[in-house]
């Protein structure tokens, strides 16, 4: 599987009970959330106690057994799996290269084309070997018909996508920005869980340790320690 679509089994230790999973997928998103629950609850209805248990199990199965088990937890909490959405996705991915491809622009956006007048024939060339070069512009006019540009003919078209050097598709950079931002987000959640996780750890170790004291003095005095 891609890390697009890593299980995720939120846990402090290896001994926390499935049930302590479960209540713990709270603090996972949306639908990772459901997966993870649908994922601990089989775990338990097929014998499992504990996370340990669990990860090993999943450890120990190969990636297109893990990929069946993520698939089947998705249907079974009503989402789409994901072996058809990475194949739609690459469809779409292929479609937008071939337009890409066939609209000619490079990773700098720039593209072989010739005059905007109509019926001009003429092309950009590099004035040392007059061979055609290829151009950023949005429209390129040649010097006889530059007098019919627009005032911003003459600019790279903004926000593109683009195919690289080995055919691969660039996104647009207001997507770049929109995946990074998206990321640094995901980043700061999982910061945030796992800061509220040590809390809340922290939190239960001094409820126990009172818990603990509290019995330690209402027992008759021949029973203590």
């Amino acid at each position: 599987m891609t890390f697009r679509w890593q299980i995720r089994i939120p846990y402090r230790s290896p001994d926390d009970s499935l049930t302590d999973v479960i209540l713990a997928t709270r603090c996972l998103e949306g639908n990772e959330a459901a997966v993870a629950r649908e994922i601990g609850q089989r775990a338990q209805l097929g014998g499992l106690r504990t996370a340990g248990e669990l990860i090993d199990r999943l450890e120990a199965t190969s990636k297109a057994e893990r990929r069946q088990l993520l698939d089947s937890a998705r249907q079974a909490v009503g989402l789409e799996r994901s072996e058809k959405i990475d194949d739609r996705e690459a469809f779409e991915g292929a479609q937008r290269v071939a337009r890409l491809r066939a609209s000619g622009r490079d990773a700098a956006g720039r593209l072989f084309t010739g005059c905007a007048a109509e019926g001009c024939r003429a092309l950009p060339s590099d004035p040392a070997t007059g061979l055609p070069v290829p151009v950023a512009d949005r429209r390129w006019w040649c010097p006889e018909h530059r007098h019919l540009a627009e005032p911003e003919d003459h600019l790279p078209p903004e926000d593109v996508t683009t195919i690289g050097p080995h055919f691969e598709e660039i996104s647009a950079p207001s997507i770049q920005r929109a995946e990074a931002a998206r990321d640094e987000e995901r980043r700061r959640a999982d910061r945030r869980r796992a800061e509220e996780g040590t809390h809340e750890a922290r939190e239960r170790a001094e409820v126990e340790r009172l818990r603990n004291e509290q019995f330690e003095r209402e027992l008759p005095e021949s029973f203590r320690s």
